[in-house]
């Protein structure tokens, strides 16, 4: 395990390091040695052992914040980023892997520091990359919609939804649509916009961040004189048009 988390740093710091082009090369070197592969192999283990318990009828476990099992998650996660980080191809190699990232998300929901990474990783993944945003489905947006009421003091997922509707600063009305849906008929505006009990101090400076940031992603929803998604935002937050 020490030589693979080597084996990581040393290419992360080849790339930070490199030109443009130096640094495709070697992205591309990772992919076709086999890190990639293993990266995602250890990624993604969780979700094997989850599913064979499942199988074997032994049930869930939480794991201690302590596991060395979610500290080699959190490193792969971080060196994911690094991969991808503004390159097209390395992002739509790892978008073949989406729905485990996704299933990954939804495992582990209520670890917020693991959620995060996941949104984080699946952040750089679609960032300004259309083609990438075009091919969104409500299966891989609803967890990200559902982490925004259970993670709500992390911007994370919502930049990641705001991302799939405007990549490169180019809307996708479909993408408005489905995320603005999915924020209404989940839960309603109101319930993330409104806190389910009186707050102060470091909260309130939380929960005051966490309404700007979220008004901004209505906005993003709502850009580009889309009728739909500005009534439906109308009617759940009863705005008044004059």
């Amino acid at each position: 395990m020490k030589k693979f988390h080597e084996s990581m740093a040393s290419m992360k710091k080849l790339i930070s390091k490199s030109s443009a082009e130096e640094a495709s090369l070697l992205r591309s070197l990772a992919a076709n040695t086999g890190l990639l592969d293993a990266v995602l192999a250890l990624l993604l283990q969780p979700l094997k052992l989850a599913s064979d318990k499942k199988d074997g009828g032994n049930g869930d476990k939480n794991e201690s914040k302590d596991d060395p099992t979610r500290q080699v998650s959190l490193a792969c996660l971080e060196w994911l980023r690094f991969f991808v980080s503004g390159s097209p191809q390395s992002q739509a190699k790892l978008f073949k892997r989406f729905p485990e990232l996704v299933a990954l998300l939804e495992q582990n929901m209520k670890d917020g520091v693991m959620a995060v990474a996941v949104a984080q990783t699946a952040l750089e993944i679609v960032r300004d990359n259309m083609d990438l945003c075009l091919a969104m489905h409500q299966d891989l947006v609803a967890p990200f919609v559902n982490a925004t009421y259970q993670q709500n003091e992390s911007h994370v997922f919502l930049r990641f939804l705001e991302a799939i509707q405007m990549p490169g600063g180019e809307i996708i009305m479909d993408n408005q649509n489905m995320v603005m849906r999915l924020l209404v008929e989940n839960h309603g505006l109101n319930t993330l916009l409104l806190p389910q009990e009186t707050l102060s101090g470091e909260a309130l400076k939380r929960h005051r961040s966490y309404l700007a940031h979220f008004l901004s992603l209505i906005g993003i929803c709502t850009a580009g004189e889309n009728f739909y998604t500005e009534t439906m935002c109308q009617k759940m937050l009863s705005v008044e048009v004059p």
